[in-house]
């Protein structure tokens, strides 16, 4: 297995090379609803994210929707 860094929320990570995007936010706790992902500056919506792979330079950013007023 070959590690790559990407960038998570700004800070370095090393992952496996083309590992999905579902991997990587598994562990975040991210399935639940209210959460945005964007992957070098484009969202990819929730059901693609089992067939983005990961690259290295990669910057994911990660959201938590909040609503209210």
């Amino acid at each position: 297995m070959t590690l790559v860094q990407i960038w998570l929320n700004g800070e370095p990570r090393e992952i496996a090379d083309n590992a999905p995007l579902a991997e990587l936010m598994a562990p975040r706790g991210a399935a639940a609803c209210g959460v945005a992902v964007a992957l070098n500056e484009r969202v990819i919506h929730r059901r693609e994210w089992p067939r983005t792979l990961l690259q290295a330079g990669d910057r994911v950013s990660v959201f938590a929707l909040v609503c209210g007023g």
